[in-house]
C-alpha cells in the first residue's frame, strides 16, 4: 500500500512533515536543528527523508508524484513609505 507525503507545514522557524495517515512524521527540531535553522529548505529536506524512511522501515510503500513549490509571490510587493518632506 503506498502512502503519500502529507503538504509539509512550514512556518517561520519550523517545518512538519508527515505521511499519510500519519504512520510516520518528522520535523526539522527532531531532525537536530534549533532556532532560526529549522525554518530552512535544507531542514524542511532533512525532515522529509526522516519520514520517509521510518514510513518505509515500518513496511509502507512510498510513491513521489510531484514535487511543487507552492510558494507564495507578492503580486506589487509592499506599499512604499511616504514620501519625505522637508
Amino acid at each position: 500500500m503506498a502512502q503519500k507525503l502529507r503538504k509539509p507545514a512550514a512556518k517561520k522557524n519550523r517545518t512538519n512533515i508527515g505521511t499519510g495517515d500519519t504512520i510516520s512524521w518528522a520535523s526539522a527540531g527532531s531532525s537536530g536543528f534549533k532556532g532560526a535553522r529549522k525554518g530552512t529548505p535544507f531542514a524542511a529536506q532533512t525532515a522529509a527523508e526522516k519520514a520517509a524512511l521510518e514510513a518505509l522501515s515500518t513496511g509502507a510503500g512510498l510513491e513521489i508524484l510531484s514535487i511543487q513549490d507552492i510558494t507564495p509571490v507578492p503580486h506589487n510587493g509592499c506599499r512604499p513609505r511616504k514620501r519625505r518632506r522637508v
